[in-house]
């Protein structure tokens, strides 16, 4: 009895296993995963990355004024 109880343990581990490789050839076969959560991070930080976007785009912005100025 505790033999067939064995066996039957280690057919679980046997099908486990298998279920493990394949979620990882699974996960190496979503090259678009690494990059929606680098999105969603980058989200997640509206300050960060966003704030220093914005902080460039209005410093330009005068540059091109002062530039513009002095054309004139």
């Amino acid at each position: 009895m505790a033999d067939q109880g064995l066996f039957a343990l280690y057919q679980l581990h046997l099908v486990d296993e298998a279920l493990y490789e394949i979620k990882q050839r699974a996960s190496a076969l979503d090259v678009g995963r690494a990059e929606a959560a680098k999105i969603k991070e980058l989200e997640a930080d509206p300050d960060g990355v966003l704030g220093t976007f914005r902080g460039l785009e209005n410093e330009l912005n005068s540059l091109e004024m002062d530039q513009q100025a002095l054309d004139t």
